[in-house]
Protein backbone atom coordinates (compact mmCIF):
# COMPACT_ATOMS: atom_id res chain seq x y z
CA UNK A 1 0.00 0.00 0.00
CA UNK A 2 1.41 3.36 -1.04
CA UNK A 3 0.22 5.10 2.14
CA UNK A 4 2.23 2.68 4.29
CA UNK A 5 5.37 3.09 2.18
CA UNK A 6 5.18 6.88 2.40
CA UNK A 7 4.50 6.76 6.14
CA UNK A 8 7.49 4.43 6.65
CA UNK A 9 9.75 6.68 4.54
CA UNK A 10 8.89 9.70 6.72
CA UNK A 11 9.16 7.81 10.03
CA UNK A 12 12.61 6.50 9.18
CA UNK A 13 13.80 9.35 6.96
CA UNK A 14 13.18 12.31 9.28
CA UNK A 15 15.12 12.37 12.55
CA UNK A 16 13.16 13.87 15.46
CA UNK A 17 14.67 17.07 16.84
CA UNK A 18 13.27 20.04 18.70
CA UNK A 19 12.89 23.30 16.84
CA UNK A 20 16.20 24.87 15.88
CA UNK A 21 15.09 27.94 17.81
CA UNK A 22 14.82 25.81 20.96
CA UNK A 23 11.10 25.61 20.39
CA UNK A 24 8.12 24.14 22.09
CA UNK A 25 5.89 21.25 21.12
CA UNK A 26 2.70 21.61 19.10
CA UNK A 27 -0.04 23.56 20.77
CA UNK A 28 2.45 25.50 22.88
CA UNK A 29 2.97 28.09 20.19
CA UNK A 30 5.20 30.91 21.13
CA UNK A 31 8.14 32.83 19.81
CA UNK A 32 10.34 29.70 19.80
CA UNK A 33 7.95 27.41 17.92
CA UNK A 34 8.81 27.61 14.21
CA UNK A 35 7.23 25.27 11.67
CA UNK A 36 9.31 24.14 8.72
CA UNK A 37 7.87 23.73 5.26
CA UNK A 38 7.67 20.23 3.81
CA UNK A 39 10.59 21.11 1.53
CA UNK A 40 12.71 22.30 4.47
CA UNK A 41 12.00 19.15 6.49
CA UNK A 42 12.83 17.01 3.49
CA UNK A 43 16.07 18.87 2.82
CA UNK A 44 17.20 18.93 6.47
CA UNK A 45 16.09 15.38 7.25
CA UNK A 46 15.14 16.56 10.74
CA UNK A 47 12.20 18.15 12.48
CA UNK A 48 9.77 17.99 15.38
CA UNK A 49 6.24 16.57 15.32
CA UNK A 50 4.77 19.52 13.39
CA UNK A 51 7.52 19.47 10.79
CA UNK A 52 7.38 15.74 10.05
CA UNK A 53 3.56 15.76 10.15
CA UNK A 54 3.42 18.63 7.64
CA UNK A 55 5.85 16.72 5.44
CA UNK A 56 3.85 13.46 5.72
CA UNK A 57 0.53 15.22 5.07
CA UNK A 58 1.95 17.11 2.13
CA UNK A 59 3.38 13.97 0.52
CA UNK A 60 0.16 12.01 1.04
CA UNK A 61 -2.01 14.79 -0.41
CA UNK A 62 0.35 15.15 -3.38
CA UNK A 63 -0.18 11.44 -4.05
CA UNK A 64 -3.98 11.84 -3.92
CA UNK A 65 -4.77 10.76 -0.36
CA UNK A 66 -7.41 12.50 1.78
CA UNK A 67 -5.02 13.60 4.54
CA UNK A 68 -5.06 16.31 7.20
CA UNK A 69 -2.32 17.82 9.34
CA UNK A 70 -3.64 17.86 12.92
CA UNK A 71 -2.62 20.01 15.89
CA UNK A 72 -3.94 19.06 19.30
CA UNK A 73 -3.08 17.37 22.56
CA UNK A 74 -1.93 13.85 23.27
CA UNK A 75 -2.75 12.43 26.70
CA UNK A 76 -0.38 13.74 29.37
CA UNK A 77 2.27 14.88 26.89
CA UNK A 78 0.35 17.99 25.95
CA UNK A 79 0.73 19.69 22.58
CA UNK A 80 1.34 17.40 19.63
CA UNK A 81 0.88 17.05 15.86
CA UNK A 82 -0.11 14.01 13.81
CA UNK A 83 -1.80 13.08 10.54
CA UNK A 84 -5.32 11.83 9.82
CA UNK A 85 -5.91 9.88 6.58
CA UNK A 86 -9.28 8.78 5.24
CA UNK A 87 -8.98 5.74 3.02
CA UNK A 88 -11.54 3.22 1.79
CA UNK A 89 -14.15 4.15 4.41
CA UNK A 90 -11.72 4.13 7.35
CA UNK A 91 -9.90 6.94 9.15
CA UNK A 92 -6.31 6.34 10.27
CA UNK A 93 -4.11 8.26 12.69
CA UNK A 94 -0.48 8.33 11.59
CA UNK A 95 2.31 9.35 13.94
CA UNK A 96 5.24 10.79 12.00
CA UNK A 97 7.71 10.69 14.90
CA UNK A 98 7.42 7.10 16.17
CA UNK A 99 10.09 4.82 14.64
CA UNK A 100 8.56 1.85 16.50
CA UNK A 101 5.17 2.20 14.78
CA UNK A 102 3.84 -0.99 13.21
CA UNK A 103 3.44 0.21 9.63
CA UNK A 104 1.69 -2.99 8.68
CA UNK A 105 -1.23 -1.98 10.94
CA UNK A 106 -1.79 1.78 11.03
CA UNK A 107 -4.08 2.61 13.95
CA UNK A 108 -7.69 3.32 13.12
CA UNK A 109 -8.96 6.53 14.64
CA UNK A 110 -11.69 4.51 16.39
CA UNK A 111 -9.02 2.48 18.23
CA UNK A 112 -7.13 5.52 19.51
CA UNK A 113 -9.78 6.62 21.98
CA UNK A 114 -9.71 9.93 23.83
CA UNK A 115 -5.90 10.20 24.12
CA UNK A 116 -5.61 12.23 20.91
CA UNK A 117 -7.67 15.41 21.00
CA UNK A 118 -7.43 17.59 17.89
CA UNK A 119 -7.82 21.34 18.07
CA UNK A 120 -7.29 22.23 14.42
CA UNK A 121 -6.71 20.47 11.13
CA UNK A 122 -5.34 21.76 7.83
CA UNK A 123 -5.65 20.29 4.34
CA UNK A 124 -5.91 21.58 0.76
CA UNK A 125 -9.53 22.62 1.35
CA UNK A 126 -8.96 24.84 4.36
CA UNK A 127 -8.47 25.19 8.06
CA UNK A 128 -10.77 22.96 10.12
CA UNK A 129 -11.42 23.91 13.72
CA UNK A 130 -13.44 22.19 16.41
CA UNK A 131 -16.91 23.60 17.13
CA UNK A 132 -17.03 21.91 20.53
CA UNK A 133 -13.44 21.21 21.69
CA UNK A 134 -14.54 19.55 24.94
CA UNK A 135 -16.65 16.89 23.18
CA UNK A 136 -15.25 13.49 22.23
CA UNK A 137 -14.12 13.67 18.61
CA UNK A 138 -15.31 11.00 16.18
CA UNK A 139 -13.06 12.05 13.30
CA UNK A 140 -15.89 13.28 11.11
CA UNK A 141 -18.20 15.77 12.76
CA UNK A 142 -17.75 18.80 15.00
CA UNK A 143 -15.53 20.78 12.66
CA UNK A 144 -16.06 23.94 10.74
CA UNK A 145 -14.00 24.91 7.71
CA UNK A 146 -12.46 28.33 7.25
CA UNK A 147 -11.41 28.43 3.60
CA UNK A 148 -8.47 30.39 2.32
CA UNK A 149 -5.97 28.97 4.83
CA UNK A 150 -4.61 25.68 3.55
CA UNK A 151 -1.60 23.45 3.87
CA UNK A 152 -0.11 25.38 0.97
CA UNK A 153 0.40 28.26 3.41
CA UNK A 154 2.91 26.08 5.29
CA UNK A 155 4.79 24.67 2.31
CA UNK A 156 6.97 26.17 -0.38
CA UNK A 157 5.16 24.45 -3.23
CA UNK A 158 3.62 21.39 -1.72
CA UNK A 159 2.69 19.68 -4.98
CA UNK A 160 6.35 19.13 -5.81
CA UNK A 161 7.10 16.95 -2.79
CA UNK A 162 7.08 13.62 -4.63
CA UNK A 163 9.36 14.97 -7.34
CA UNK A 164 11.96 15.96 -4.77
CA UNK A 165 11.33 13.36 -2.07
CA UNK A 166 14.32 12.63 0.12
CA UNK A 167 14.16 8.90 -0.52
CA UNK A 168 16.10 6.89 -3.03
CA UNK A 169 14.70 6.31 -6.54
CA UNK A 170 13.97 2.61 -5.89
CA UNK A 171 11.83 3.42 -2.83
CA UNK A 172 10.02 6.21 -4.68
CA UNK A 173 9.25 3.85 -7.56
CA UNK A 174 8.00 1.16 -5.16
CA UNK A 175 5.84 3.70 -3.32
CA UNK A 176 4.14 4.86 -6.48
CA UNK A 177 3.78 1.54 -8.30
CA UNK A 178 1.67 -0.41 -5.77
Amino acid sequence: NEMLLIWNAVIHGIRYTLDAAGGNEAGDAGPKDAWQTAAETQQLGTGDCEDSSIYLTDWLIARGFDARFVIGHYAERGGHAWVIVRLEGSTYRLESTNPDADISRPPLLDDVGPRYVPESMIDREGFHTRCNPSATWDGETDTTVVTGVTLAAFSTHVYRVTATAAIDEQTATAATSD
